[in-house]
């Protein structure tokens, strides 16, 4: 993959960039939370991936964290406040792919990147800032805030913003549907497959 063929790159960020689990953490008082998210959260999402499940509708910013929180701490008996901030606490406390963030960090110096992200208000909130992303990348794009599911919509957006061709662009995405979609409308999409064949496939 040469790098130089492309005047913007965008990436995606949950499994591409870090581990997409967010929810990993728990504290002394939910010692259980990542079950508990994944029960309430994530369980109805994998039965069906593009229904109107709570983690879709919070991913495109029709429900948001306080109404997500609300929800769980009705569903444990606990305060919404411990849910709002052992949430916070795990969107500060990722698992960083370094080989992939370091290469961002690298063409982001000499090509236009932005992030192009299915993700809920709390990525923009706590994981961009916790992370310095918007230093990175001078363009964000997340659904939540666009108010679609679309990763092809997403990409558009922020090749509007950063002012470059669809036929210039590389999407790096660990999601073959997304990678296949914008390949088919004219962009250029590499498939994420994990760190190791990354740094192989860029030379790094």
């Amino acid at each position: 993959m040469n790098i130089a063929d492309f005047e913007a790159i965008l990436f995606d960020f949950g499994n591409t960039m870090a581990d997409e689990d967010f929810f990993k953490r728990s504290s002394k008082e939910i010692p259980d939370f990542s079950k508990i998210m994944t029960e309430h959260i994530y369980k109805p999402y994998y039965a069906d991936p593009f229904g109107d499940n709570l983690l879709n509708l919070w991913m495109k910013g029709e429900k948001n964290k306080s109404y997500i929180a609300l929800h769980i701490a009705k569903s444990i008996d606990k305060p919404v406040g411990n849910i709002l901030k052992l949430i916070e606490t795990c969107c500060r406390n990722l698992d960083i792919y370094t080989s992939v963030f370091e290469f961002a960090k690298n063409v982001s110096s000499f090509k236009k990147t932005a992030i192009v992200t299915i993700n809920a208000d709390i990525f923009s909130e706590y994981v961009v800032d916790e992370y310095n992303l918007n230093k990175t990348f001078p363009v964000i794009v997340n659904s939540f805030y666009i108010r679609t599911l679309s990763k092809t919509d997403l990409c558009m957006e922020a090749l509007k913003l950063l002012e470059s061709p669809l036929e210039k662009s590389l999407l790096i995405d660990n999601t073959k549907k997304w990678c296949d979609e914008y390949e088919s409308i004219g962009g250029n999409a590499y498939f994420f497959e994990g760190e190791e064949k990354f740094v192989s496939d860029f030379g790094l």
